[in-house]
């Protein structure tokens, strides 16, 4: 279905090449000469902060006008500079959640890089409220809500990073430890940062005890006699 004018949306790019402008009167043997209508021409180097130097099925934000949300863009865009390598469907996502909050902005009138002294008047405390008033009418879920704040908090450190200044925290952060088995069921503890923001989304986890299940590709347990009953009558009628 094509996306409504007045809509935020992602447009995915079958390829990005990645290039930077440069004025150097020596330009690599790489570079190519852009000429721009008005001003002066420049060349187009490679990025030599990215690992990469193009990327496949590359997500665009773009505002209701066509336009590129341009701080969304270029957070983007340094996610390629990660030493981990990001995949295109995680891009997409980021993406998405980045679409997401901008159509939030919109709608609302808010400006996100307006950090008033009342926190709750914040936009990172706004949207929050906001999410979880979605998964309270169960329009989604609180893991998506929990993945969407912290996709937002991740573009704000982006930002202070880039050189915003905020004159007011934009969350509490501490310290905590994350549990986590690896595929050999081994327990391990990671500490990572955890906010007030995220915390307030409680997901509950589901619980199994499949200590009498085996692995095999996946959680396999043995058959109670009614069970096989069903599967093969006929080897319980002897």
């Amino acid at each position: 279905m094509k996306a409504s004018p007045t809509q935020v949306r992602v447009e995915i790019l079958r390829k990005l090449d990645c290039y930077q402008p440069t004025v150097s009167q020596s330009p690599s043997p790489e570079a190519w000469q852009c000429s721009p209508r008005d001003g002066r021409p420049f060349w187009a180097e490679r990025l030599q902060s990215h690992f990469r130097d193009n990327c496949y099925h590359y997500p665009v934000v773009l505002d209701p006008d066509g336009s590129p949300w341009q701080e969304a863009n270029r957070y983007l865009l340094s996610r390629l500079a990660d030493i981990s390598p990001i995949s295109h469907r995680t891009l997409e996502s980021i993406a998405g959640d980045l679409a997401h909050f901008r159509q939030w902005q919109l709608d609302d009138d808010i400006d996100f890089l307006n950090v008033p002294g009342r926190p709750r008047a914040r936009p990172t405390y706004r949207y929050c409220a906001f999410l979880h008033d979605l998964v309270g009418f169960k329009t989604i879920k609180a893991s998506t809500a929990k993945r969407r704040m912290s996709t937002v908090q991740n573009f704000y450190r982006w930002l202070e990073q880039d050189g915003v200044h905020f004159s007011h925290p934009l969350w509490v952060e501490s310290d905590t430890r994350l549990s986590f088995k690896d595929a050999k069921g081994l327990q391990h503890q990671k500490q990572v940062k955890s906010t007030d923001l995220t915390r307030s989304f409680r997901i509950t986890r589901q619980s199994h005890d499949f200590s009498e299940y085996l692995e095999d590709g996946g959680k396999l347990r043995p058959l109670p006699k009614e069970e096989q009953i069903e599967v093969d009558p006929i080897l319980w009628t002897t």
